[in-house]
């Protein structure tokens, strides 16, 4: 059962902690269906202080169906993108990005279904990597609140390691990101329902944080993953209101 973002004002606001602050190599996973590119046709699916890291659905401009990678440097902002026409809507997909910000010359891979996607440069990073401390992790939107996510997101992880494609095709075949490059896990959010496993999960503390807006879909979602699941647990929603 994975939450459900209605492209207004849904928001998921992840603790924040020095596990997730300036990793220089990162690898994010998800599994999302998007119903259409979210709000402004620029549905972020994973943001961390804005323009520094953010990973976002678009449609339109330099995009045409597409997913877009932005990270901060000090001169000027690496942007990328993948091949237009990559996003299904309506269809569960799992991607995969990863990126190393330690040279300018370094572009992120994105992979979808496990499958590594051609990148295309739209803007070369000029300077140093920014750092991310001062801003805090989001899942579906960014902080301004202006680039809600539209449809499901299930499944996310975060890894201070750049995955190998072996390791992300363990993924797309079903693997629990627990038992994969688990040394390098930082956070997990399954976002199954009111008894996910979020806070019990060593790898980030507890560090759930909040939801709002966002709802979990039912049994029907059509999101089905061979994952054992642990102990549940009740977890915090955004508002104060236990589940």
């Amino acid at each position: 059962m994975p939450l459900i973002f209605d492209s207004i004002d849904d928001i998921v606001v992840c603790q924040s902690g020095a596990d997730v602050n300036n990793i220089a190599t990162v690898s994010i996973s998800l599994w999302f269906r998007p119903d259409s590119f979210g709000e402004i046709s620029f549905g972020r699916v994973f943001d961390k202080n804005a323009s520094v890291k953010a990973w976002y659905l678009a449609s339109g401009g330099n995009y045409v169906g597409s997913m877009g990678w932005v990270h901060g440097f000090s001169t000027t902002l690496g942007e990328w993108r993948g091949p237009s026409g990559m996003i299904s809507s309506g269809v569960w997909t799992h991607m995969v990005v990863t990126y190393d910000n330690g040279a300018t010359t370094n572009d992120p891979i994105l992979y979808k279904n496990g499958v590594s996607q051609a990148i295309t440069e739209i803007s070369t990073p000029v300077g140093t990597a920014s750092a991310d401390a001062a801003g805090t992790m989001m899942i579906g939107n960014r902080a301004a609140g202006d680039r809600t996510f539209d449809g499901g997101i299930a499944e996310v992880a975060v890894w201070n390691a750049i995955l190998t494609s072996a390791q992300v095709q363990d993924l797309t075949n079903g693997a629990s990101p627990l038992a994969v490059a688990s040394t390098s896990l930082v956070r997990y959010y399954p976002l199954w329902g009111k008894n996910s496993e979020e806070p019990n999960l060593p790898q980030h503390s507890g560090r759930i944080g909040s939801i709002s807006g966002a709802v979990h879909a039912g049994p029907n979602s059509g999101f089905a993953l061979g994952v054992t699941v642990r102990a549940p647990v009740s977890w915090w929603r955004g508002g104060g209101q236990r589940y």
